[in-house]
């Protein structure tokens, strides 16, 4: 039973990572080798304040705030072209409100080369980056 229940599932993997993206409660995306938006889950596209299917294709940098985005392009894009990976990167989202939503993410290449794919979550980071702000004020 338990076997036949793998089977079906990876034998729909699409399927299954369909319904991951859109019900898992994560900030996760899924890009193109160019940051291209393929898909996105809705848990991340609802804390931004978008419907998912309006991000599909747009570069994942339209989502960041001008310091993070040019940050992103000068340094963490490029590491990653050579790495296959980022870990840890503080990265100030932008929601549709104008509002920001700190965060911390890791990516990985899926499929090197030509035809790859990044894979990315993303933690809300709001409550560290206050308690670090406080600390700088009581210590300053």
């Amino acid at each position: 039973m338990a076997q036949a229940l793998l089977d079906d599932w990876t034998s729909r993997a699409d399927d299954a990572l369909g319904v991951f993206f859109a019900e898992a409660p994560i900030l996760m995306v899924s890009a193109a080798p160019d940051w291209t938006i393929r898909r996105i889950s809705g848990h991340f596209a609802g804390a931004l304040g978008h419907d998912p299917d309006a991000l599909i294709g747009r570069p994942f940098t339209d989502l960041l705030t001008r310091t993070s985005r040019r940050r992103a392009l000068r340094d963490l894009i490029p590491g990653f072209a050579e790495t296959g990976q980022i870990s840890g990167a503080e990265l100030d989202l932008l929601r549709a409100d104008g509002t920001v939503l700190p965060a911390v993410m890791d990516a990985r290449e899926r499929r090197p080369g030509a035809g790859g794919e990044v894979l990315a979550v993303l933690h809300d980071n709001s409550e560290a980056r206050a308690a670090r702000e406080d600390l700088g004020r009581a210590i300053a």
